[in-house]
């Protein structure tokens, strides 16, 4: 469906009267920051995202593990959008419970979905995910999305991590969640992997196998203990006779053990901050 500028507007304004009549802290005041640029962020309006979502996530602590979570998209009495996301962590054998509200935004500048979401009991904890923007015409919508999250490491920490996430429109089968860690990993198209573990991966996996013996001859090394994988360059080879399905399944095993980060620190006090001061800065004046 599509909708007219003119049309737009009428849902934004309308959005931004629900918001000024039915305030709540963390949300609400995006809607009026929003209003000088109300004809490139709107609500999201398409009706193929509202569904309930499965999610994964690397824990933001300094451990590696997977998080599931649910990421819920609706739409009220009153026809607006809203997001809610449920994220369990387990630490030290319990489970944490962690719940964010938000509102979902179609930027339209940039094709994508913005969702801010706080935590319900207002200790300030926060994610900002944000994925492709895809118009839906049927009711299949959304079934996978690969997408970028910020959050904070833990409260008080000065420190903000970005890494992927991915979304599912159903719950994964126990076998197939050994491709969720090459998911999460840095979006790189190459990638590295220790010669040992992809051999061991190999013994495990004989799409991993077939993809080493494929490639036996033309696998890049470095110092002789490392494999260089080049994900376009092996889906687009016509002389592999492995299917596209087999090729991806053994990419994405290799790449949940690459030697790439599968997330990004962004810390407030830098080492390198000295640096700046001292040299850097000292040598402009």
């Amino acid at each position: 469906m599509t909708t007219t500028i003119e049309e737009d507007n009428e849902y934004f304004s309308l959005n931004a009267k629900y918001a000024k009549n039915k305030r709540s802290p963390g949300f609400y005041p995006l809607i009026e920051s929003l209003a000088s640029v109300e004809d490139k962020f709107t609500i999201l309006r398409d009706d193929g995202y509202m569904c309930d979502y499965k999610g994964y996530i690397i824990t933001p602590s300094d451990s590696n593990s997977i998080d599931e979570f649910d990421l819920s998209m609706y739409k009220d009495s009153d026809g607006i959008a809203h997001a809610k996301l449920v994220r369990q962590s387990k630490s030290n054998g319990r489970t944490e419970r962690f719940e964010f509200e938000g509102i979902p935004y179609h930027s339209k500048a940039y094709q994508s979905v913005l969702i801010f979401l706080t935590d319900t009991k207002a200790n300030g904890e926060f994610y900002f995910l944000s994925f492709g923007f895809q118009q839906y015409r049927n009711e299949e919508g959304l079934l996978f999305r690969q997408g970028l999250a910020v959050t904070g490491k833990s409260l008080r920490s000065g420190s903000m991590i970005s890494q992927n996430f991915i979304l599912l429109s159903q719950d994964l089968a126990e076998q197939n969640s050994v491709y969720i860690p090459g998911l999460l990993k840095s979006p790189a198209n190459e990638f590295c992997v220790p010669v040992e573990i992809a051999h061991n991966l190999a013994k495990q996996h004989p799409e991993v196998e077939h993809l080493l013996q494929t490639l036996a001859d033309s696998i890049n090394h470095t110092a002789e203990n490392i494999y260089i994988f080049n994900e376009d360059i092996i889906l687009q080879l016509n002389r592999l006779p492995l299917s596209t399905v087999d090729r991806i399944k053994a990419l994405l095993l290799l790449k949940g053990e690459a030697i790439i980060p599968d997330k990004n620190y962004y810390v407030a006090n830098s080492k390198y901050s000295g640096f700046a001061k001292n040299y850097l800065l000292k040598n402009n004046s």
